[in-house]
Protein backbone atom coordinates (compact mmCIF):
# COMPACT_ATOMS: atom_id res chain seq x y z
CA UNK A 1 0.00 0.00 0.00
CA UNK A 2 3.01 2.32 0.10
CA UNK A 3 2.36 3.48 -3.48
CA UNK A 4 -1.11 4.86 -2.90
CA UNK A 5 -0.19 5.99 0.62
CA UNK A 6 2.20 8.64 -0.75
CA UNK A 7 -0.72 10.36 -2.47
CA UNK A 8 -2.91 10.10 0.61
CA UNK A 9 -0.13 11.48 2.78
CA UNK A 10 -0.10 14.71 0.77
CA UNK A 11 -3.49 15.58 2.28
CA UNK A 12 -1.96 15.74 5.76
CA UNK A 13 0.70 18.25 4.74
CA UNK A 14 -1.83 21.08 4.64
CA UNK A 15 -1.88 20.88 8.47
CA UNK A 16 -5.62 21.46 8.76
CA UNK A 17 -7.87 19.27 10.89
CA UNK A 18 -10.27 18.72 8.01
CA UNK A 19 -7.56 17.53 5.62
CA UNK A 20 -6.06 15.24 8.26
CA UNK A 21 -9.42 13.64 9.09
CA UNK A 22 -10.20 13.30 5.39
CA UNK A 23 -6.86 11.61 4.77
CA UNK A 24 -7.42 9.04 7.52
CA UNK A 25 -11.00 8.44 6.37
CA UNK A 26 -9.88 7.84 2.80
CA UNK A 27 -7.04 5.60 3.95
CA UNK A 28 -9.42 3.54 6.09
CA UNK A 29 -11.69 2.98 3.10
CA UNK A 30 -8.79 2.15 0.80
CA UNK A 31 -7.10 -0.30 3.18
CA UNK A 32 -10.13 -1.82 4.91
CA UNK A 33 -12.92 -1.24 2.40
CA UNK A 34 -13.99 -4.89 2.04
CA UNK A 35 -14.14 -5.39 5.82
CA UNK A 36 -16.06 -2.16 6.39
CA UNK A 37 -18.49 -2.92 3.59
CA UNK A 38 -19.16 -6.51 4.64
CA UNK A 39 -19.44 -5.96 8.40
CA UNK A 40 -21.51 -2.76 8.34
CA UNK A 41 -23.73 -3.81 5.43
CA UNK A 42 -24.53 -7.24 6.85
CA UNK A 43 -25.19 -5.79 10.30
CA UNK A 44 -27.55 -3.07 9.05
CA UNK A 45 -29.42 -5.35 6.64
CA UNK A 46 -29.92 -8.04 9.28
CA UNK A 47 -30.85 -5.58 12.03
CA UNK A 48 -33.32 -3.54 9.97
CA UNK A 49 -34.65 -6.63 8.22
CA UNK A 50 -35.96 -8.01 11.52
CA UNK A 51 -38.77 -5.46 11.33
CA UNK A 52 -40.50 -7.13 8.38
CA UNK A 53 -39.03 -10.63 8.05
CA UNK A 54 -38.59 -13.70 10.19
CA UNK A 55 -35.56 -14.37 12.35
CA UNK A 56 -34.86 -17.53 10.34
CA UNK A 57 -34.66 -15.56 7.08
CA UNK A 58 -32.24 -13.10 8.66
CA UNK A 59 -30.10 -15.94 10.00
CA UNK A 60 -30.06 -17.68 6.63
CA UNK A 61 -28.99 -14.48 4.89
CA UNK A 62 -26.26 -13.89 7.46
CA UNK A 63 -25.07 -17.49 7.17
CA UNK A 64 -24.92 -17.48 3.36
CA UNK A 65 -23.16 -14.10 3.31
CA UNK A 66 -20.61 -15.06 5.99
CA UNK A 67 -19.77 -18.35 4.30
CA UNK A 68 -19.41 -16.57 0.95
CA UNK A 69 -17.00 -13.97 2.36
CA UNK A 70 -15.11 -16.54 4.43
CA UNK A 71 -14.81 -19.01 1.56
CA UNK A 72 -13.69 -16.33 -0.87
CA UNK A 73 -11.05 -15.01 1.53
CA UNK A 74 -9.61 -18.47 2.12
CA UNK A 75 -9.75 -19.35 -1.58
CA UNK A 76 -7.93 -16.18 -2.67
CA UNK A 77 -5.69 -15.68 0.38
CA UNK A 78 -2.67 -17.37 -1.17
CA UNK A 79 -3.20 -15.81 -4.58
CA UNK A 80 -3.33 -12.33 -3.08
CA UNK A 81 0.13 -12.57 -1.55
CA UNK A 82 1.79 -14.41 -4.45
CA UNK A 83 0.40 -11.95 -7.00
CA UNK A 84 1.31 -8.99 -4.81
CA UNK A 85 4.92 -10.16 -4.91
CA UNK A 86 4.74 -10.52 -8.69
CA UNK A 87 3.33 -7.00 -9.06
CA UNK A 88 6.24 -5.70 -7.00
CA UNK A 89 8.65 -7.40 -9.39
CA UNK A 90 6.94 -5.77 -12.37
CA UNK A 91 7.08 -2.31 -10.80
CA UNK A 92 10.70 -2.74 -9.75
CA UNK A 93 11.71 -3.81 -13.27
CA UNK A 94 9.67 -0.94 -14.81
CA UNK A 95 7.39 -3.44 -16.55
CA UNK A 96 4.09 -1.75 -15.76
CA UNK A 97 2.73 -2.85 -19.15
CA UNK A 98 2.58 -6.43 -17.85
CA UNK A 99 0.30 -5.61 -14.93
CA UNK A 100 -2.92 -5.47 -16.97
CA UNK A 101 -2.32 -8.96 -18.38
CA UNK A 102 -1.40 -10.15 -14.90
CA UNK A 103 -4.69 -8.72 -13.61
CA UNK A 104 -6.71 -10.44 -16.34
CA UNK A 105 -4.99 -13.73 -15.60
CA UNK A 106 -5.66 -13.34 -11.90
CA UNK A 107 -9.37 -12.74 -12.56
CA UNK A 108 -9.63 -15.82 -14.80
CA UNK A 109 -7.85 -18.01 -12.25
CA UNK A 110 -10.10 -16.67 -9.50
CA UNK A 111 -13.26 -17.31 -11.52
CA UNK A 112 -12.14 -20.85 -12.30
CA UNK A 113 -11.45 -21.62 -8.63
CA UNK A 114 -14.73 -20.00 -7.59
CA UNK A 115 -16.63 -22.28 -9.96
CA UNK A 116 -14.74 -25.39 -8.87
CA UNK A 117 -15.52 -24.70 -5.20
CA UNK A 118 -18.83 -22.84 -5.41
CA UNK A 119 -20.88 -25.10 -7.67
CA UNK A 120 -20.40 -28.32 -5.63
CA UNK A 121 -21.06 -26.39 -2.41
CA UNK A 122 -24.37 -25.08 -3.74
CA UNK A 123 -25.25 -28.56 -4.97
CA UNK A 124 -24.87 -29.86 -1.42
CA UNK A 125 -27.06 -27.06 -0.02
CA UNK A 126 -29.83 -27.92 -2.54
CA UNK A 127 -31.23 -24.39 -2.57
CA UNK A 128 -33.93 -23.19 -5.00
CA UNK A 129 -32.47 -22.29 -8.40
CA UNK A 130 -32.87 -18.51 -8.08
CA UNK A 131 -31.42 -18.51 -4.55
CA UNK A 132 -28.51 -20.69 -5.66
CA UNK A 133 -27.79 -18.28 -8.49
CA UNK A 134 -27.79 -15.31 -6.10
CA UNK A 135 -25.44 -17.06 -3.66
CA UNK A 136 -23.11 -18.07 -6.49
CA UNK A 137 -22.96 -14.49 -7.78
CA UNK A 138 -22.25 -13.28 -4.24
CA UNK A 139 -19.42 -15.78 -3.86
CA UNK A 140 -17.89 -14.89 -7.23
CA UNK A 141 -18.12 -11.13 -6.58
CA UNK A 142 -16.50 -11.54 -3.17
CA UNK A 143 -13.62 -13.48 -4.74
CA UNK A 144 -13.13 -10.81 -7.40
CA UNK A 145 -13.23 -8.03 -4.81
CA UNK A 146 -10.43 -9.59 -2.73
CA UNK A 147 -8.04 -10.12 -5.66
CA UNK A 148 -8.86 -6.74 -7.16
CA UNK A 149 -7.83 -5.08 -3.90
CA UNK A 150 -4.31 -6.43 -4.51
CA UNK A 151 -3.97 -4.14 -7.53
CA UNK A 152 -5.55 -1.16 -5.81
CA UNK A 153 -2.31 -0.18 -4.08
CA UNK A 154 -0.80 0.68 -7.46
CA UNK A 155 -3.50 3.25 -8.28
CA UNK A 156 -2.85 6.94 -7.81
CA UNK A 157 -6.52 7.92 -8.10
CA UNK A 158 -7.53 6.90 -4.57
CA UNK A 159 -10.83 8.79 -4.79
CA UNK A 160 -12.13 6.18 -7.23
CA UNK A 161 -11.62 3.56 -4.55
CA UNK A 162 -13.34 5.72 -1.95
CA UNK A 163 -16.31 6.30 -4.23
CA UNK A 164 -16.44 2.60 -5.12
CA UNK A 165 -17.07 1.54 -1.53
CA UNK A 166 -19.33 4.48 -0.72
CA UNK A 167 -21.51 3.82 -3.78
CA UNK A 168 -21.46 0.10 -3.07
CA UNK A 169 -22.53 0.58 0.53
CA UNK A 170 -25.30 3.09 -0.20
CA UNK A 171 -26.58 0.83 -2.97
CA UNK A 172 -26.47 -2.46 -1.08
CA UNK A 173 -28.25 -1.54 2.15
CA UNK A 174 -31.32 0.31 0.76
CA UNK A 175 -31.69 -2.14 -2.13
CA UNK A 176 -31.47 -5.16 0.18
CA UNK A 177 -34.03 -3.75 2.60
CA UNK A 178 -36.48 -2.75 -0.15
CA UNK A 179 -36.13 -6.02 -2.09
CA UNK A 180 -36.06 -8.06 1.12
CA UNK A 181 -39.45 -6.70 2.14
CA UNK A 182 -41.02 -8.30 -0.93
CA UNK A 183 -38.70 -11.17 -1.81
CA UNK A 184 -37.35 -12.20 1.59
CA UNK A 185 -34.01 -14.01 1.46
CA UNK A 186 -33.66 -13.57 -2.30
CA UNK A 187 -34.22 -9.83 -1.92
CA UNK A 188 -31.50 -9.49 0.71
CA UNK A 189 -29.04 -11.34 -1.50
CA UNK A 190 -30.06 -9.30 -4.55
CA UNK A 191 -29.39 -6.01 -2.75
CA UNK A 192 -26.02 -7.14 -1.41
CA UNK A 193 -25.02 -8.33 -4.88
CA UNK A 194 -25.97 -4.95 -6.32
CA UNK A 195 -23.60 -3.18 -3.93
CA UNK A 196 -20.77 -5.63 -4.61
CA UNK A 197 -21.32 -5.30 -8.36
CA UNK A 198 -20.91 -1.52 -8.10
CA UNK A 199 -17.68 -1.91 -6.12
CA UNK A 200 -16.18 -4.51 -8.43
CA UNK A 201 -17.16 -2.62 -11.59
CA UNK A 202 -15.63 0.66 -10.42
CA UNK A 203 -12.43 -1.00 -9.19
CA UNK A 204 -11.92 -3.02 -12.36
CA UNK A 205 -12.64 0.05 -14.50
CA UNK A 206 -10.11 2.07 -12.50
CA UNK A 207 -7.40 -0.55 -12.97
CA UNK A 208 -8.17 -0.76 -16.69
CA UNK A 209 -7.89 3.03 -17.04
CA UNK A 210 -4.72 3.31 -14.98
CA UNK A 211 -2.54 0.82 -16.83
CA UNK A 212 -1.54 0.55 -20.45
CA UNK A 213 -0.91 -2.78 -22.09
CA UNK A 214 -2.67 -5.87 -23.34
CA UNK A 215 -5.65 -7.51 -21.65
CA UNK A 216 -4.33 -10.87 -22.78
CA UNK A 217 -4.03 -13.14 -19.71
CA UNK A 218 -0.43 -13.39 -18.60
CA UNK A 219 1.40 -16.58 -17.70
CA UNK A 220 2.97 -14.62 -14.86
CA UNK A 221 0.00 -15.55 -12.68
CA UNK A 222 0.83 -19.25 -12.67
CA UNK A 223 4.54 -18.48 -12.52
CA UNK A 224 3.97 -16.37 -9.43
CA UNK A 225 2.21 -19.25 -7.67
CA UNK A 226 5.06 -21.60 -8.58
CA UNK A 227 7.90 -19.21 -7.81
CA UNK A 228 6.40 -17.85 -4.59
CA UNK A 229 4.74 -21.03 -3.36
CA UNK A 230 5.82 -20.36 0.21
CA UNK A 231 4.02 -17.00 0.10
CA UNK A 232 0.96 -18.73 -1.34
CA UNK A 233 0.88 -21.16 1.58
CA UNK A 234 1.38 -18.28 3.99
CA UNK A 235 -1.67 -16.49 2.58
CA UNK A 236 -3.76 -19.65 2.85
CA UNK A 237 -2.68 -20.24 6.45
CA UNK A 238 -3.34 -16.66 7.52
CA UNK A 239 -6.79 -16.65 5.87
CA UNK A 240 -7.64 -19.98 7.50
CA UNK A 241 -6.35 -18.61 10.80
CA UNK A 242 -8.73 -15.66 10.62
CA UNK A 243 -11.72 -18.01 10.30
CA UNK A 244 -10.48 -21.04 12.26
CA UNK A 245 -11.96 -19.96 15.61
CA UNK A 246 -15.29 -19.09 13.98
CA UNK A 247 -15.49 -22.48 12.29
CA UNK A 248 -14.83 -24.29 15.56
CA UNK A 249 -17.62 -22.38 17.25
CA UNK A 250 -19.97 -22.85 14.31
CA UNK A 251 -19.71 -26.62 14.49
CA UNK A 252 -19.06 -26.86 18.21
CA UNK A 253 -21.61 -24.47 19.69
CA UNK A 254 -23.50 -23.01 16.73
CA UNK A 255 -26.96 -23.46 15.26
CA UNK A 256 -27.96 -24.79 11.85
CA UNK A 257 -29.52 -22.15 9.61
CA UNK A 258 -29.55 -24.00 6.29
CA UNK A 259 -28.64 -27.68 6.08
CA UNK A 260 -24.94 -28.07 6.91
CA UNK A 261 -24.50 -24.29 7.26
CA UNK A 262 -24.06 -23.38 10.90
CA UNK A 263 -23.35 -20.06 12.56
CA UNK A 264 -22.86 -18.87 16.13
CA UNK A 265 -24.33 -15.33 16.16
CA UNK A 266 -23.22 -14.61 19.73
CA UNK A 267 -19.57 -15.10 18.81
CA UNK A 268 -19.68 -13.89 15.19
CA UNK A 269 -21.32 -10.54 15.91
CA UNK A 270 -18.93 -9.64 18.72
CA UNK A 271 -15.88 -10.59 16.68
CA UNK A 272 -16.88 -8.69 13.55
CA UNK A 273 -17.55 -5.48 15.49
CA UNK A 274 -14.22 -5.87 17.33
CA UNK A 275 -12.38 -5.99 14.00
CA UNK A 276 -13.49 -2.43 13.31
CA UNK A 277 -11.65 -1.13 16.40
CA UNK A 278 -8.21 -1.48 14.78
CA UNK A 279 -9.02 0.18 11.46
CA UNK A 280 -7.77 3.64 12.60
CA UNK A 281 -4.39 2.16 13.52
CA UNK A 282 -4.15 0.27 10.25
CA UNK A 283 -4.88 3.49 8.37
CA UNK A 284 -2.16 5.29 10.36
CA UNK A 285 0.31 2.53 9.60
CA UNK A 286 -0.29 2.62 5.86
CA UNK A 287 -0.21 6.40 5.53
CA UNK A 288 2.61 7.28 7.94
CA UNK A 289 4.75 4.33 8.96
CA UNK A 290 4.81 2.40 5.71
CA UNK A 291 5.72 5.45 3.61
CA UNK A 292 8.47 6.65 5.96
CA UNK A 293 9.80 3.13 6.42
CA UNK A 294 9.77 2.57 2.68
CA UNK A 295 11.74 5.76 2.03
CA UNK A 296 14.38 4.89 4.66
CA UNK A 297 14.69 1.36 3.33
CA UNK A 298 15.01 2.55 -0.25
CA UNK A 299 17.72 4.98 0.84
CA UNK A 300 19.63 2.11 2.49
CA UNK A 301 19.67 0.04 -0.70
CA UNK A 302 20.42 3.12 -2.79
CA UNK A 303 23.56 3.64 -0.73
CA UNK A 304 24.53 0.01 -1.29
CA UNK A 305 24.13 0.38 -5.05
CA UNK A 306 26.34 3.48 -4.93
CA UNK A 307 29.04 1.67 -2.91
CA UNK A 308 28.75 3.71 0.27
CA UNK A 309 31.16 3.04 3.15
CA UNK A 310 30.30 0.71 6.00
CA UNK A 311 29.90 3.65 8.40
CA UNK A 312 27.38 5.34 6.10
CA UNK A 313 25.45 2.08 5.71
CA UNK A 314 25.42 1.62 9.48
CA UNK A 315 23.91 5.08 9.92
CA UNK A 316 21.31 4.24 7.28
CA UNK A 317 20.47 0.94 9.00
CA UNK A 318 20.14 2.82 12.29
CA UNK A 319 17.74 5.30 10.65
CA UNK A 320 15.57 2.44 9.37
CA UNK A 321 15.36 0.92 12.84
CA UNK A 322 14.74 4.22 14.63
CA UNK A 323 12.02 5.34 12.22
CA UNK A 324 10.26 2.01 12.48
CA UNK A 325 10.70 1.87 16.25
CA UNK A 326 9.42 5.37 17.01
CA UNK A 327 6.37 5.15 14.76
CA UNK A 328 5.55 1.61 15.90
CA UNK A 329 5.61 2.67 19.54
CA UNK A 330 3.36 5.59 18.66
CA UNK A 331 0.82 3.41 16.89
CA UNK A 332 0.84 0.76 19.64
CA UNK A 333 0.27 3.40 22.33
CA UNK A 334 -2.57 4.86 20.28
CA UNK A 335 -4.20 1.44 19.87
CA UNK A 336 -3.76 0.58 23.56
CA UNK A 337 -5.53 3.82 24.49
CA UNK A 338 -8.27 3.26 21.91
CA UNK A 339 -8.83 -0.35 22.97
CA UNK A 340 -8.89 0.69 26.65
CA UNK A 341 -11.51 3.35 25.93
CA UNK A 342 -13.63 0.87 23.98
CA UNK A 343 -13.40 -1.66 26.82
CA UNK A 344 -14.44 1.02 29.30
CA UNK A 345 -17.46 2.15 27.29
CA UNK A 346 -18.33 -1.38 26.13
CA UNK A 347 -21.54 -1.53 28.24
CA UNK A 348 -22.88 1.49 26.39
CA UNK A 349 -21.70 0.10 23.05
CA UNK A 350 -23.70 -3.05 23.67
CA UNK A 351 -26.85 -0.92 23.78
CA UNK A 352 -25.94 1.38 20.88
CA UNK A 353 -24.96 -1.49 18.57
CA UNK A 354 -27.92 -3.65 19.63
CA UNK A 355 -25.65 -6.46 20.79
CA UNK A 356 -26.81 -9.17 23.17
CA UNK A 357 -25.45 -8.91 26.71
CA UNK A 358 -24.23 -12.49 26.33
CA UNK A 359 -21.73 -11.06 23.84
CA UNK A 360 -20.16 -8.63 26.31
CA UNK A 361 -17.38 -10.90 27.54
CA UNK A 362 -16.63 -12.16 24.02
CA UNK A 363 -16.52 -8.60 22.68
CA UNK A 364 -13.98 -7.49 25.29
CA UNK A 365 -11.68 -10.43 24.57
CA UNK A 366 -12.18 -9.89 20.84
CA UNK A 367 -11.01 -6.26 21.14
CA UNK A 368 -7.81 -7.42 22.83
CA UNK A 369 -7.41 -10.15 20.22
CA UNK A 370 -7.91 -7.62 17.42
CA UNK A 371 -5.09 -5.54 18.92
CA UNK A 372 -2.66 -8.47 18.72
CA UNK A 373 -4.02 -9.44 15.29
CA UNK A 374 -3.20 -5.92 14.10
CA UNK A 375 0.30 -6.19 15.61
CA UNK A 376 0.83 -9.48 13.77
CA UNK A 377 -0.29 -7.91 10.49
CA UNK A 378 2.05 -4.93 10.90
CA UNK A 379 5.03 -7.13 11.75
CA UNK A 380 4.22 -9.33 8.75
CA UNK A 381 4.29 -6.31 6.45
CA UNK A 382 7.75 -5.42 7.75
CA UNK A 383 8.96 -8.97 7.15
CA UNK A 384 7.49 -8.86 3.65
CA UNK A 385 9.51 -5.74 2.84
CA UNK A 386 12.68 -7.70 3.57
CA UNK A 387 11.42 -10.70 1.56
CA UNK A 388 11.54 -12.91 4.68
CA UNK A 389 9.33 -15.58 3.15
CA UNK A 390 10.05 -18.42 5.53
CA UNK A 391 9.68 -16.13 8.54
CA UNK A 392 6.31 -15.02 7.18
CA UNK A 393 5.33 -18.65 6.71
CA UNK A 394 6.28 -19.38 10.33
CA UNK A 395 4.14 -16.50 11.61
CA UNK A 396 1.15 -17.62 9.53
CA UNK A 397 1.51 -21.24 10.56
CA UNK A 398 1.80 -20.34 14.27
CA UNK A 399 -1.26 -18.12 14.00
CA UNK A 400 -3.37 -20.85 12.41
CA UNK A 401 -2.18 -23.69 14.64
CA UNK A 402 -2.45 -21.68 17.86
CA UNK A 403 -5.91 -20.38 17.01
CA UNK A 404 -7.16 -23.92 16.37
CA UNK A 405 -5.59 -25.43 19.50
CA UNK A 406 -6.39 -22.58 21.89
CA UNK A 407 -9.97 -22.17 20.65
CA UNK A 408 -10.58 -25.93 20.86
CA UNK A 409 -9.30 -25.82 24.43
CA UNK A 410 -11.80 -23.08 25.38
CA UNK A 411 -14.87 -24.82 23.92
CA UNK A 412 -17.41 -25.43 26.65
CA UNK A 413 -16.15 -22.62 28.88
CA UNK A 414 -18.34 -19.71 27.82
CA UNK A 415 -16.44 -17.04 29.76
CA UNK A 416 -13.23 -17.81 27.88
CA UNK A 417 -14.75 -17.62 24.40
CA UNK A 418 -12.44 -15.41 22.38
CA UNK A 419 -9.38 -16.26 24.45
CA UNK A 420 -8.07 -18.56 21.70
CA UNK A 421 -8.09 -15.61 19.30
CA UNK A 422 -6.16 -13.52 21.83
CA UNK A 423 -3.54 -16.23 22.42
CA UNK A 424 -3.07 -16.80 18.68
CA UNK A 425 -2.54 -13.10 18.00
CA UNK A 426 -0.22 -12.69 20.98
CA UNK A 427 2.05 -15.63 20.10
CA UNK A 428 2.22 -14.97 16.37
CA UNK A 429 2.87 -11.24 16.81
CA UNK A 430 5.53 -12.01 19.42
CA UNK A 431 7.30 -14.48 17.14
CA UNK A 432 7.01 -12.06 14.22
CA UNK A 433 8.44 -9.23 16.33
CA UNK A 434 11.42 -11.37 17.34
CA UNK A 435 12.10 -12.41 13.73
CA UNK A 436 11.81 -8.83 12.47
CA UNK A 437 14.18 -7.53 15.16
CA UNK A 438 16.65 -10.30 14.40
CA UNK A 439 16.59 -9.42 10.71
CA UNK A 440 17.08 -5.71 11.37
CA UNK A 441 20.01 -6.37 13.68
CA UNK A 442 21.66 -8.55 11.02
CA UNK A 443 20.59 -6.41 8.08
CA UNK A 444 24.12 -6.05 6.67
CA UNK A 445 24.74 -9.79 6.85
CA UNK A 446 21.31 -10.63 5.38
CA UNK A 447 21.94 -8.21 2.53
CA UNK A 448 25.51 -9.13 1.63
CA UNK A 449 26.31 -12.61 2.93
CA UNK A 450 23.08 -14.59 3.33
CA UNK A 451 22.65 -17.41 0.77
CA UNK A 452 20.16 -16.71 -2.04
CA UNK A 453 16.63 -17.97 -1.51
CA UNK A 454 15.52 -20.93 -3.57
CA UNK A 455 12.30 -20.00 -5.36
CA UNK A 456 11.47 -23.17 -7.25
Amino acid sequence: MAGIAFNLKKLVKSDSLQSTLSAYFYTALVTSGPWLFSVISLSLITLQGKVFTSELTGSQFMGLAIYSFAGSMILTGGTQIAVTRQISDCLYNHEESKILGLFTGTLLLTLALACIVGIPALWILALPLWTSLQVFVLFVLANIMWVTMVYISTLKAYMRIVWAFLIGFFSAVPAALIAGRYLGLDGFLLGLNLGLTCIVFILISSISIEFEGSFKPSKLVLQAHKKYWILYLTGVFVSLGIWADKMLFWYGEGISVLGPLRIYPVYDGAMFVAYLTVIPSMAYFVMIIETDFYEDLRRYFFLIENKATYLVLEYARHDVIQELKSNSIRILIFQVILTSIILFISPWLMVILHLDWNQWGIFRLACVGAFFHMAMSLVSIVLAYFDCRYELFAVGFIYLATNIIATWWTLGDYWSYGLGYVIAGFLSSGVGFFLACNHLQKLHYKTFAAPPMVTE
